[in-house]
């Protein structure tokens, strides 16, 4: 399978990195704005093409697969051009800054039967089912409340202080912890209630605080900031005791706590959910999968799951308090 890379950005390189382990594929294309970036990033990687622009490339009828990791503004534009040229594409998150551009995506995906997902890490990874499992177990009983936290110290990143490169850090790490909560807990919402803080000068959302009521009364506390670093865990709360997934956006690993009192646990069980590499590998390995059939989605991460989590950005974006800082 001919594998294009539409920006030569510094995730790239990650993907690039998982790639190299998958049989069956070839390095075949990439494209930058700036030829030279281009030429050596094809040296760097022994990526057998070339291409001075993203148009030039889509032409070329031999690239099966077209990962797309561009500025997050330009996730929609680069998106809707490469299947114009029919191409089956993988997108860096965010899929798009809205989602008004979201439906565009998935319209034209649907009406012309080409292949795209977001590339969400954590959907695709193995801990997925592990996590699931752990609950369908009922090893510590129901669950029913989610906290994630995510945090970096990213203010010195340029097009994330910008609005119009698609900035702010709800899009940035928030799809992160959002997507674990309805991973888990699934779309159906009774409320959301979230505080977002606003950089005066550049207007872009810093820190986001996002609380959910699910309307099976599940519950998620949902926190990420530009400003910190932070643990980078998400805990699932049990009756009996909870489950910690360490580094959830690309997990690491999941241990089971029991309850041994009203104020004391002790951890049971500790699984290794490391990548094989660097967790990039799964997504690359269910698109090949998918395209093998013929399908236009993942079943791990389905345009209408896609769709839901835009749905509540756009919410929080819309009706989120809002305290300038």
């Amino acid at each position: 399978m001919n594998i294009a890379f539409l920006g030569c950005s510094k995730i790239a390189n990650k993907a690039i990195q998982a790639l190299k382990s998958i049989d069956d594929i070839t390095l075949y294309a990439c494209s930058a704005r700036d030829f030279e970036r281009a030429k050596n990033f094809a040296s760097k990687h022994n990526i057998m093409h070339a291409y001075s622009s993203y148009e030039e490339m889509l032409q070329d009828d031999k690239i099966d697969l077209v990962y797309i990791s561009t500025l997050s503004s330009s996730h929609y534009k680069d998106t809707m051009l490469a299947m114009k040229h029919n191409k089956n594409c993988i997108v860096e998150k965010p899929l798009a800054t809205n989602l008004n551009d979201v439906k565009k995506i998935f319209q034209y995906s649907e009406k012309h039967n080409i292949y795209v997902t977001e590339a969400l890490l954590g959907r695709f990874h193995p801990s997925k089912k592990v996590i699931k499992d752990i609950l369908n177990s009922n090893i510590i009983g129901d669950a029913y409340h989610i906290e994630a936290n995510l945090s970096f110290p990213l203010t010195h990143i340029e097009h994330l202080n910008n609005l119009e490169m698609g900035g702010g850090v709800l899009l940035d790490l928030g799809v992160y912890p959002l997507n674990f909560a309805c991973m888990l807990f699934g779309y159906n919402i009774k409320k959301i209630s979230a505080l977002q803080v606003i950089d005066k000068s550049s207007r872009v959302d810093r820190s986001n605080f996002i609380n959910i009521v699910f309307d099976d009364n599940h519950t998620a506390s949902l926190n990420v900031s530009m400003e910190v670093l932070s643990k980078k865990e998400a805990i699932i709360y049990c009756k009996n005791g909870y489950i910690e997934v360490e580094n959830f956006n690309n997990p690491t690993s999941v241990k089971i706590y029991r309850n041994m009192n009203e104020r004391t646990s002790e951890i049971i069980k500790e699984l290794s959910v490391s990548g094989e590499v660097n967790g990039y590998e799964y997504e690359f390995i269910d698109a090949f999968k998918e395209l093998k059939m013929y399908q236009i989605e993942s079943d791990n991460f389905t345009h209408y799951e896609i769709d839901k989590i835009y749905e509540i950005i756009d919410f929080i974006n819309k009706n989120s308090l809002k305290v300038e800082n």
